[in-house]
């Protein structure tokens, strides 16, 4: 378990909420803070068992990259991404099981498309096919928070119900969409995949 130096200094508490994670933790790391490294956990994207991918942004720097380099086994492979200078990864990459990945067509194109997704078969999600939600008083997240959802496994998926472009899209790659309302997910700057911890999950 690594606890990281979030970008708001004040969710760098949030972990005294995990005990119950922590005691069963083989390990816990905890980055420097207060030293120039910052990390969200929602700038990484696990892709398999020791494969992962950092995105650079305003919440993920590459001092905080390379504390994980040194920290992490050598078996682990990390490459740095950076073509989103706002703040998380979810919005823009979403890997949906082996081998087939959703990818934002306004911030991601072929030449800084990551090199992990070179064998994966691409969906690409332009910028007309994303339904702009409403919000109140000021957008803590763009129209792209549509795009942040929920993998409940490699068939299912939970999707903003405004979004009937993209449940079409999924649905043609034969998943099981479930559609839901999140009414304020442009107000509070996160969609189904924000909105959820799954710090554990059963393989039946």
């Amino acid at each position: 378990m690594i606890d990281t130096a979030m970008m708001y200094p004040c969710r760098d508490q949030e972990i005294q909420a995990l005990g119950f994670v922590i005691d069963d933790a083989e390990q816990v790391l905890t980055m420097p803070k207060n030293s120039g490294h910052v990390l969200d956990a929602a700038n990484i994207l696990r892709l398999g068992k020791d494969k992962y991918l950092f995105l650079e942004s305003a919440s993920g720097n590459k001092l905080a990259w390379y504390w994980l380099l040194a920290n992490l086994p050598t078996t682990t492979s990390m490459e740095i991404c950076n073509f989103y200078s706002g703040v998380h990864i979810d919005s823009t990459v979403v890997p949906l099981r082996e081998g087939l990945v959703l990818l934002n067509a306004s911030r991601v194109n072929k030449s800084n498309c990551p090199q992990a997704f070179s064998n994966w078969e691409k969906i690409w999600v332009s910028d007309n096919q994303i339904v702009a939600q409403d919000f109140y008083q000021y957008p803590y997240a763009s129209k792209w928070i549509g795009l942040n959802m929920m993998v409940v496994n490699p068939n299912t998926v939970i999707v903003d119900a405004a979004q009937h472009n993209l449940i079409e899209l999924l649905a043609r790659k034969n998943f099981t969409v479930i559609p839901r309302t999140l009414r304020h997910s442009r107000t509070l700057g996160g969609g189904f995949h924000c909105v959820t911890l799954d710090l554990r999950r059963r393989h039946d």
